[in-house]
């Protein structure tokens, strides 16, 4: 985990954190061509194993030597709604509703994750100075729109179809859950998941953002029986 015990200065403050580990860390305990998970701490639920995460990646582009990164896709654009009509024309071939940047869950390789966040702290093309007290999402979403303003394409794809990340700012409820299965001697137990209505995904990985996404991460846990199928007594652990 990254920025425990280190000071919080504002919500900008995890893409220093990030910056300062990978730099430290790709190249060293992580290969650069290794995919790399960066994802919110305490609003965030994987589900999903590695060897699927890794599969996902790979079947999308995102582990190709390009560069690429992969963002989760948002039904609102937040924090400044005035930044949807600027997603929508960098976006515009997106069909699901999950159009807009999510800061929570970013994915790609150590190599090209590392080059990302520097970008976001030090790179600003018209000069301004990100610093911990802005909003990493409003930057992201300004770095891509700044980058093709500039002529320049940042290989940024959104996963419109929550295929790897699920940010649940929904204004109801779009998904099965689908608890466990347990194996037998000629079937793998299957885990707890949740299927997306819209597309028919299993996300890799949940985000509880936005208003009604906290209660909606609670829901997960306890419609999928999580503490149970993980073996964790509340009252004793």
């Amino acid at each position: 985990a990254v920025g425990i015990s280190e000071p919080f200065k504002g919500v900008g403050t995890k893409l220093f954190l990030y910056d300062k580990a990978l730099k430290e860390m790709v190249g060293n305990e992580i290969d650069p061509d290794d995919p790399v998970l960066l994802a919110d701490a305490w609003d965030t639920l994987i589900l999903g194993p590695a060897e699927e995460f890794r599969e996902k990646l790979e079947g999308m582009g995102i582990l190709g030597s390009d560069g690429a990164v992969l963002v989760g896709g948002d039904r609102i654009c937040a924090p400044d709604y005035n930044m949807a009509p600027k997603m929508e024309r960098h976006f515009p071939d997106i069909k699901t509703p999950w159009r807009y940047p999510n800061s929570g869950l970013m994915a790609g390789t150590g190599r090209a994750m590392r080059t990302f966040i520097h970008c976001l702290v030090e790179g600003s093309l018209d000069g301004a100075t990100y610093t911990e007290d802005d909003d990493d999402q409003l930057r992201v979403q300004n770095f891509v729109y700044e980058c093709q303003e500039q002529g320049f394409r940042f290989p940024l794809s959104l996963d419109e179809d929550c295929r790897v990340f699920q940010n649940m700012g929904e204004p109801i409820v779009g998904w099965d859950f689908e608890l466990a299965v347990p194996g037998t001697d000629s079937l793998p137990a299957v885990p707890p998941r949740i299927c997306n209505h819209a597309t028919g995904e299993r996300p890799v990985i949940v985000h509880g953002c936005g208003g009604h996404g906290r209660w909606f991460l609670s829901d997960i846990y306890r419609e999928l029986e999580l503490m149970n199928y993980l073996g964790v007594d509340p009252d004793r652990d």
